[in-house]
């Protein structure tokens, strides 16, 4: 895997509603959407070719982030202050239609005048991984950008 855009533990911090605290996700996935480029058509009326022209007018990105919930509570990497399970599953909830900023593998999100991008938190899918014949909880999170952002800003420079 490469690290242009880092190999940090991804986390987000709410924005004043409900709180401004920092929620790290350990034992996540994320699984990113960059190019979602809006674009103006401009198509020339004097033109016998149809000629067109496309302005790019910028790109919104969505995050799918997997939570595996059952690694909080057995906590294989031993990681200090990790909340339960159920704790944790109940603080994602308080952020659901909220937004925030996310980092999601090393820097914030930011737009190409260097300013921080929110995120919403639109959606929490809970759900089931089957693995050796048991269930195991996992929670998938989607951010979505609320702003055109810039790609280059998220490469680690």
């Amino acid at each position: 895997m490469s690290d242009i855009f880092g190999t940090n533990i991804s986390k987000f911090i709410g924005t004043g509603t409900p709180d401004s605290n920092t929620v790290t996700l350990n034992y996540s996935i994320v699984d990113p959407k960059f190019s979602e480029k809006v674009f103006k058509v401009f198509e020339s009326p004097v033109s016998s070719s149809g000629q067109r022209t496309y302005k790019n007018k910028g790109r919104y990105a969505t995050f799918y982030v997997v939570v595996y919930l059952f690694n909080y509570d057995i906590n294989p990497r031993n990681y200090a202050n990790l909340p339960s399970a159920k704790t944790m599953a109940n603080t994602l909830l308080t952020y659901e239609n909220q937004d925030v900023r996310f980092y999601p593998f090393n820097n914030e999100i930011k737009n190409s005048a260097n300013a921080n991008v929110h995120c919403r938190l639109i959606d929490l899918e809970f759900d089931f991984m089957e693995k050796i014949g048991s269930k195991h909880d996992i929670v998938t999170l989607t951010f979505m950008t609320n702003e055109f952002y810039d790609l280059s800003k998220l490469i680690i420079t």
